[in-house]
């Protein structure tokens, strides 16, 4: 199982590393992080479903 967590979605007055910007209008093209997100895990390619390699 494999998972991540975004903690700073939005900018906020002093932090300045969200997803997103103060007015929530995205930073980055919302399609291309999409499709970063929906390729597998490198070790999803390495490994096998009955766990040998």
């Amino acid at each position: 199982m494999f998972g991540y967590c975004y903690t700073q979605l939005y900018d906020i007055e002093q932090e300045k590393n969200g997803l997103c910007y103060f007015n929530r209008k995205p930073k980055f093209d919302t399609e291309r992080i999409k499709a970063i997100n929906l390729q597998p895990a490198a070790i999803e390619l390495l490994s096998t479903h009955d766990g040998k390699e």
